[in-house]
């Protein structure tokens, strides 16, 4: 089918329509005439008249050829009443098969796979958008179902098979922070709550950056009523450390002893 000619069309879109009208060309035929593709065509004629008296040539066109529907009446299709026939049993698909990618990504019930946890936000500024989570091990319990649901962590399967069902609310976690160390010895149930005092008291460095948060958030509603205060208090301002005691003449950077960052201006009385 020829795509150009628009133009062409255009300017001969009456005598085109007119053809059309009379019968006595086909569509085809006009195509092959003025090189144009069927929209071309279409826009055309359109431009002549209206979109129902263009389709009411078209049906008188479709009766006279014999066309008038796709089913005549009384008609009785071949394949009435044979439901679940099988004409080409051997290349057909079989029930429950998959193609393309399917077929690459299906694993079978009992398949162990480890995958990365996506990284907390804090560990993505920290490291870049591309740092990866904790390594974990999951495994494939079953094949139908949401896909989200057919694969669970290793470590709750593990628990489950030796204590059964995990209480609601509660979740799987290693004791020893290692995410891939699967042994049932390591394995313990934990809630929101006590599992992120586990990750504070094993990483000291999470404290420090919470309380670090806490004194900022305190500070920053008082900054302006002690910067007052220091001025026209005849003491001299010191910072001292809420977690361990220590006191500063100078707001350092963190504590030199316990590492904090949750500084806060106090008021020494001057000496001599």
């Amino acid at each position: 089918m020829y795509k150009g000619n628009k133009e062409k069309v255009m300017h001969s879109a009456a005598s085109i329509a007119d053809a059309y009208r009379t019968g006595k060309v086909s569509f085809k035929a006009l195509c092959r005439q003025y090189r144009c593709n069927y929209n071309i065509l279409r826009a055309a004629i359109l431009s002549q008249m209206s979109a129902d008296e263009y389709r009411w040539i078209v049906k008188q066109r479709r009766v006279r050829a014999g066309k008038s529907s796709g089913w005549q009446k009384g008609h009785v299709p071949w394949d009435k009443g044979k439901k679940g026939i099988h004409l080409s049993p051997a290349t057909e698909f079989k029930k429950g098969c998959f193609r393309g990618a399917a077929v690459r990504r299906w694993r079978p019930v009992g398949t162990i796979k480890a995958r990365h946890d996506k990284p907390s936000r804090s560990v993505r500024l920290k490291h870049g958008p591309k740092v990866k989570g904790n390594r974990r091990r999951w495994i494939k319990v079953r094949d139908d179902g949401p896909q989200t649901r057919r694969w669970i962590p290793y470590a709750r399967y593990l628990w489950q098979k030796r204590n059964g069902p995990v209480p609601d609310g509660m979740f799987v976690v290693h004791a020893n922070g290692n995410t891939m160390d699967d042994r049932p010895a390591n394995l313990i149930i934990s809630d929101l709550r006590r599992n992120m005092s586990r990750n504070c008291h094993r990483r000291p460095e999470i404290v420090a950056l919470a309380r670090k948060r806490g004194a900022d958030s305190k500070r920053r509603n008082t900054a302006a009523r002690r910067a007052i205060a220091a001025l026209a208090s005849p003491h001299r301002p010191a910072w001292h450390c809420p977690t361990c005691g220590a006191t500063y003449d100078t707001r350092p950077t963190r504590c030199t002893k316990c590492s904090s960052y949750s500084l806060e201006p106090i008021s020494l009385s001057r000496s001599g």
